[in-house]
């Protein structure tokens, strides 16, 4: 498979506060990217249809039996609008 590669503008404040974080996990920036960008692909809003995710996330959280209805009916309007689950 041949490699792509991706450029993004950034400040330099940003820049160096990201060079600190991948410097402490002993990742060149290269790697931290790609570890991070690959770890999102990985999320489960991308491994389940939306409707699923919503259903799984709602799931867990009545599995616990220390929610609310009201709460729960709430968590999933949430997610429904959420730009996090598309």
């Amino acid at each position: 498979m041949a490699n792509t590669t991706i450029k993004f503008d950034l400040s330099k404040k940003e820049a160096e506060k990201i060079g600190r974080l991948a410097l402490s996990r002993g990742l060149s920036l290269n790697n931290f990217f790609k570890k991070i960008s690959l770890q999102m692909l990985d999320t489960p809003q991308n491994k389940y249809s939306r409707d699923d995710f919503i259903k799984t996330v709602v799931g867990d959280f009545l599995a616990t039996n220390l929610y609310t209805k009201g709460f729960l009916k709430d968590l999933e309007s949430g997610l429904k609008k959420s730009s996090y689950v598309q």
